[in-house]
């Protein structure tokens, strides 16, 4: 089988592309287009106006944390504020004060020997704070020690203390008077939940 001739037609081909004179139409000629001047940048969008200046509000005290468990021995002064400085939990503990409650005296108790005896009411204000975001229950132990550190008296008491609140712990409790004299030191032992 005989293949068709191609090769004239292949050869007529590379002689146009390859002979001068074939004419080659000249390159359109266009004129030159001004291109506009690049726009100015847009503005950037203003950044939000700034709030009408308010006072800076004081920077809040950090948090205290101590432990849920602390014991002080302090000296037993009636009518006097006594310093503290404890921290429990998230609770100031900064001070305790002791009065005498002269008014609400209860003037005679016959005890069993036939004898008779005063009594006091003393007052313990334990001063509180709790700057935190939760509420804390307080459970205070007082001890009254004489020289000797012998218990001459020891109770308790338990106060819910809100959050972001100072307020005072208040205990009236009836004492002998003739112990009072022979009270020295008092022992406070707080703890918090």
């Amino acid at each position: 089988m005989r293949r068709p001739a191609l090769l004239p037609i292949v050869l007529l081909a590379a002689s146009l592309s390859a002979s001068p004179a074939v004419a080659q139409s000249p390159p359109v000629q266009t004129a030159p287009q001004e291109t506009p001047p690049p726009a100015a940048p847009a503005p950037a969008p203003a950044p939000p106006a700034a709030p009408a200046a308010t006072p800076a509000a004081p920077a809040a005290a950090p948090v205290p944390q101590g432990p849920l468990l602390q014991t002080k021995v302090v000296p037993f002064r009636v009518g006097e504020s006594v310093p503290l400085g404890l921290v429990v939990g998230n609770l100031r503990v900064p001070e305790v004060t002791v009065t005498r409650d002269e008014a609400n005296m209860v003037q005679e108790v016959v005890p069993p020997s036939g004898g008779s005896t005063r009594y006091s009411y003393l007052r313990y204000t334990i001063a509180t704070e709790n700057p935190s975001g939760r509420s804390w229950r307080l459970a205070a132990r007082i001890r009254l020690l004489d020289r000797n550190g012998a218990v001459v008296d020891e109770f308790e008491l338990t106060e819910r203390i809100g959050k972001g609140r100072a307020e005072p712990v208040r205990l009236k409790r009836l004492t002998l008077n003739y112990a009072i004299q022979y009270i020295d030191r008092m022992e406070v032992s707080f703890s918090a939940s």
